[in-house]
C-alpha cells in the first residue's frame, strides 16, 4: 500500500469517526430526554399508587421510583416485591435477582446479606404481614400474607403442614 492510499483512508476514517461521534451525542441527548419523560410518567404512576395503595400490584416488575422520585431502598424495596405477589414464597436469592432486575439492588459488597437484614427488620415489626418459613427441604423462604398473624397457633408452614400446630423455626442452624 502506498502512503497516498493510506493517507486517503485515514482521512476517510477520521470523517466517519466525527460523524459517529455526532450521532452518539445526538443519541445521548435523545436518551436523556426519553429518560426524563419516563421519570415524569413514573412519578405520575407513583402518585396514583401512593393515593390508591391497592394499585401497587399493577406495578409487577416495573421499576417505578418510590416516594420522592427515587427507587425504593432496603426493607421498603423488599416489601414492595413481596406484596406484589401475596403468598408467593421467595428465597433470598430470588429477591436479590428481582431487586437487580428492577434496578433496586442495594449498593453492597454482599447484597444477599443486605436483603436478609431488610427481611428481618420487616419480620420483627409488630404489625408485620411478612412471613418467614421453611420449605420441606429446610430452606428459608419469605412471603407476604395480608392476613398473617405471627402468634396465630393454626398457621400451617411448609415444614409443619398440620393446622393447629405452632409455627417453629430452628434458629440453631444457619438458615441461608
Amino acid at each position: 500500500m502506498e502512503v497516498g492510499v493510506a493517507e486517503s483512508r485515514v482521512r476517510q476514517l477520521l470523517i466517519e469517526i466525527h460523524e459517529l461521534q455526532q450521532l452518539a451525542e445526538a443519541a445521548t441527548r435523545q436518551a436523556t430526554a426519553l429518560e426524563n419523560e419516563a421519570t415524569g410518567l413514573a412519578n405520575i404512576v407513583r402518585a396514583y399508587v401512593d393515593t390508591f395503595p391497592t394499585l401497587e400490584s399493577l406495578l409487577g416488575n416495573s421499576s417505578v421510583p418510590g416516594p420522592g422520585g427515587e427507587a425504593p431502598r432496603g426493607a421498603e424495596a423488599v416489601r414492595l416485591i413481596l406484596q406484589a405477589e401475596p403468598d408467593r414464597e421467595w428465597f433470598v436469592s430470588e429477591l436479590v435477582n428481582e431487586l437487580r432486575e428492577r434496578d433496586w439492588l442495594p449498593d453492597s459488597d454482599n447484597p444477599a446479606n443486605a436483603v436478609r437484614t431488610a427481611l428481618e427488620r420487616l419480620i420483627s415489626s409488630e404489625t408485620s404481614d411478612i412471613r418467614k418459613s421453611r420449605t420441606p427441604y429446610n430452606k428459608v423462604v419469605y412471603s407476604y400474607s395480608p392476613d398473617y398473624e405471627p402468634d396465630a397457633p393454626n398457621e400451617p408452614t411448609a415444614a409443619n403442614d398440620t393446622p393447629g400446630s405452632p409455627q417453629t423455626y430452628d434458629y440453631g442452624e444457619e438458615p441461608f
